[in-house]
């Protein structure tokens, strides 16, 4: 092993003047050691310096080395190794899936499997990561010292008796797992022969580069820009006020998440405003980076995001999870429908009427067969899932390849299959594959699981004005401003012991990676960071409701700042506010004279009545909420129950039979017809199995009376002179006629009865039944003068029946005034919104109207 010179930039060196200072270090080391620098290589820590080092070297003049990290340079040398079949790949849930199968080997662990998943799936997690890093410490060595390497592992095993057996057998199956794999992709460096090497270190050792620094025989030479470990900040300061420069920056203290990400934004405009670009968006809390950057964007930024998005989160993702929840066997309505959206006939009319039949409950007009065979001919492309329970991962794989309708050239697409190694022909990956069975619901977890750890990095910008990324991608780098959010104890605090196999003292006797060793490279990387021109740090003083501390590294620097003499204080954030001028705000007037419905049915009547605005959001622009498939069964869902069931009832009503089993059979008829699920039904069959009784009792008076049931839940249309060109359609909930020729209708309801009081007190405020009468009459004309009712259902008085008197009197008034609203409407007149009584406190139209930015005495109009 030849000698290894040191150079150290000195601490006061900016990140713009490190890379010359290299390119200059490196240059005159060559010249002293009389090394030809065409055949030297120099290694950098990460891919993001190696234009920064090219660029240098270029500028500094003669021949350049060979700038590369570890992986290119492997890369470079040689192909890309396959993993052996069954040994460790470095693909963490790859490798869980093989931890897992060598687990069920285990006859213990089989068991734990059969009574626990997660406890089993939890040690499997840890045996492949214990394999990975004990594979990963191996991989860094000269292969000639790999196999003292695992005779020192096995060793260095705690004993098997104890509390801590399990662990000390695992650890012992993931050492003779790792052992498997007696390559990696970067031994070609060691065996490569240039006329130096040339190492720079910087934020921490790489172990490769450090390793084959060591075991070359050429010259070598190491840049440690790195400051000493126990006292990282003190150079930084002391150069700082030696140069009379507070490189320390601003530090912010917000008071929540949305307050620490405006000011993260708010400081990130003023710098590049000032043209201080480009500027480091330090991304320790992802959440918190995704807020600040779509905050960016709105400003008009040019965002870079080094970090990516989440595979979970793109559009293929979002198409293949939509498949695997539509093709179990007990897939609900929402989950077909999301389907069938993704796919390329997603925006086929047929699709939007299979919708609005699956929504519309009972006021839904029927569909008719052809909706239905639709879906049944798109349901087909399911049944394949659906025809095996269990069967090995290839083999769902090999189903999804098949049944994936996707774009194969959209880049999110091609992540996606790369990540669930969809085309992947390794034989290591194929036996793991091969071995690992599932169920249908399995599976789509560990898609799940697979897409959430996985990244999609989008192109990148060509000249970004803010650029996304790690603490650890942004040393070094010539930034104009670094900006640190989530400076604070959860996201820039101590690195935490994650639960292992490995016991600390094994690790350190092995050379691995401590916890003590990671909050090292953090102290350097935010030393590193103090070369910046400026840094702004921020932090937030509650997380929800629980109190957030600062981070502990930027409590320490803090703390020898002010040893050093330099003030650095916590300041609250406090933001910009800016004058905005008072300004009229005049209500919304729109005008739709050739947009008007041609049909009106009742509630869109007692909409223009009520509001005309919440008449135009309704039947003009045709707004509304889309309703559930699947949620639970509520008020509304009692009420179209309770009809169906009593229109069910009369339809095969036989007094002459037992009335109470004819009621039963009734609801589970009408149940079924409207898919409700029987246990959520259950405590409003309760309600109803009460009113049934009393409903009955109330039926045979009607019956002794002289009245019979006639029809139910009919459609009816109708063209009244007085509403030329318009009509009016809707459907009666039941009518009755007496012996003598009267009808009366009924509608039913599952209100309140003093509601209903109410709306009878002023009879021409009574929309519904005279809406209903004016129906039945134009379509009736012959009947005698018409009774109509509402029929309460829902009362402990139930049923109690309310008529609306002289309901001949009040159809004429209403058509007339409601032709009048029309013909205004039809001229121009605005449909302008009230503003006051109680429509508005559940109008789904409020926020359109504005009805919450104004005082409500300004508000008002009528159309």
């Amino acid at each position: 092993m030849a000698a290894i010179d040191l150079e150290r930039p000195p601490a006061a060196c900016s990140s713009a003047a490190l890379w010359p200072w290299v390119a200059q270090a490196v240059q005159r080391w060559l010249a002293v050691r009389g090394v030809p620098a065409r055949d030297a290589v120099l290694l950098l820590p990460y891919a993001a310096l190696l234009p920064l080092a090219r660029q240098a070297l270029v500028a500094a003049g003669g021949w350049q080395p060979r700038v590369e990290t570890v992986l290119t340079l492997a890369e470079s040398l040689s192909p890309r190794l396959a993993t052996s079949v069954g040994g460790v790949s470095g693909d963490a849930l790859r490798d869980r899936l093989r931890a897992a199968a060598l687990l069920r080997r285990q006859p213990w662990a089989a068991e734990r499997e059969r009574h626990d998943g997660a406890g089993f799936a939890q040690l499997a997690a840890l045996l492949a990561d214990a394999a990975q890093v004990l594979h990963r410490r191996a991989a860094a060595l000269p292969t000639g010292q790999r196999d003292a390497f695992w005779s020192q592992a096995r060793a260095a095993l705690p004993g098997s008796g104890g509390p801590a057996a399990l662990e000390a057998s695992l650890a012992g199956v993931a050492i003779e797992w790792a052992a498997l794999e007696p390559a990696a992709a970067h031994d070609a460096l060691f065996a490569h022969r240039p006329s130096a090497w040339i190492v720079a270190r910087l934020g921490g050792a790489d172990d490769v580069a450090e390793a084959v620094l060591h075991a070359c025989t050429v010259p070598a030479l190491l840049i440690d820009a790195d400051p000493d470990v126990e006292e990282p900040f003190q150079a930084f300061l002391a150069g700082s006020i030696a140069d009379a420069r507070r490189p320390l920056g601003a530090r912010w203290i917000c008071a929540d998440f949305a307050a620490e990400a405006e000011a993260a934004a708010s400081v990130a405009v003023q710098q590049i405003e000032a043209g201080r670009r480009p500027l480091a968006l330090i991304t320790a809390d992802r959440v918190l980076a995704r807020r600040v950057r779509a905050l960016l964007e709105s400003a008009g930024l040019v965002i870079a995001d080094e970090t990516g998005w989440r595979l979970s989160t793109t559009v293929a993702a979002a198409s293949l999870m939509a498949l695997l929840r539509a093709a179990r066997s007990d897939a609900s309505r929402d989950d077909c429908l999301e389907w069938l959206k993704t796919l390329v006939f997603g925006r086929a009319a047929w699709l939007d009427a299979l919708e609005r039949q699956w929504r519309g409950g009972r006021d839904a007009p029927a569909q008719g067969a052809a909706i239905e065979a639709h879906w049944r001919e798109a349901e087909r492309a399911l049944l394949p899932w659906r025809q095996l329970a269990r069967r090995p991962l290839l083999g769902w794989l090999e189903l999804l390849h098949q049944g994936w309708q996707r774009d194969p050239l959209q880049p999110d697409v091609l992540a996606v299959e790369q990540a669930l190694h969809l085309l992947d022909a390794d034989s290591g990956w194929r036996e793991t594959a091969g071995q690992t069975i599932f169920d249908l619901r399995g599976f789509a977890a560990w898609v799940d699981e697979v897409l959430d750890g996985h990244n999609l990095e989008p192109p990148r910008a060509a000249d970004p004005d803010v650029v996304l990324t790690p603490l650890a991608r942004a040393l070094g780098r010539p930034f104009a401003h670094v900006l640190l959010p989530a400076a604070d104890a959860q996201h820039l605090g101590a690195v935490q012991p994650q639960p292992s196999l490995i016991p600390p003292a094994m690790a350190r006797s092995l050379g691995l990676v401590t916890p003590e060793q990671g909050w090292q490279r953090r102290q350097l990387a935010v030393a590193q960071l103090l070369r910046m021109p400026a840094v702004t740090w921020l932090r937030r003083r509650h997380e929800g409701i629980e109190p957030v501390a600062s981070s502990p590294l930027v409590k320490r620097l803090a703390a020898d700042a002010v040893a050093a003499g330099l003030c650095w204080p916590e300041t609250q954030w406090q933001p910009l506010l800016t004058s905005v001028p008072r300004t009229p705000f005049a209500p919304v007037a729109p005008r739709a004279p050739a947009a008007l419905p041609v049909r009106l049915s009742a509630s869109a009547i007692e909409a223009l009545r009520d509001c005309p605005y919440r008449f135009f959001s309704r039947s003009v622009l045709r707004l509304h909420d889309s309703d559930e498939l699947e949620a639970e069964a509520g008020k509304r869902e009692y009420g179209e129950w309770l009809h169906a069931t009593l229109d069910e009832f009369h339809r095969h009503h036989d007094p002459l039979q037992d009335e109470a089993a004819q009621f039963q059979r009734a609801g589970d008829v009408a149940a079924e017809r409207l898919s409700l699920d029987a246990a959520e039904l259950l405590p409003y069959r309760a309600s109803a199995e009460r009113l049934m009784p009393d409903y009955l009792a109330w039926l045979r008076q009607r019956l002794a009376d002289g009245w019979r049931w006639s029809d139910g839940e009919a459609w009816f249309s109708a063209e009244p002179e007085a509403l030329a060109p318009h009509g009016l359609h809707g459907r009666l909930d039941r009518i009755d006629r007496r012996h003598d020729g009267q009808a009366e209708l009924i509608d039913y309801k599952t209100g309140s009865l003093e509601g209903l009081r109410d709306r009878l007190r002023e009879p021409l405020e009574d929309t519904q039944l005279i809406f209903y009468a004016a129906l039945l009459r134009a379509a009736h004309p012959e009947l005698p003068p018409l009774r109509a009712s509402y029929l309460a259902l829902d009362d402990p008085a139930a049923p109690t029946a309310l008529a609306h008197e002289q309901i001949e009197r009040d159809i004429a008034p209403l058509l007339q005034g409601l032709g009048a609203d029309l013909a205004a409407l039809r001229a121009g007149a605005p449909m302008l919104p009230l503003g006051e009584g109680r429509v508005c406190e559940h109008c789904e139209a409020r926020g359109l109207c504005r009805r919450d930015h104004r005082p409500v005495p300004q508000f008002g109009g009528q159309a």
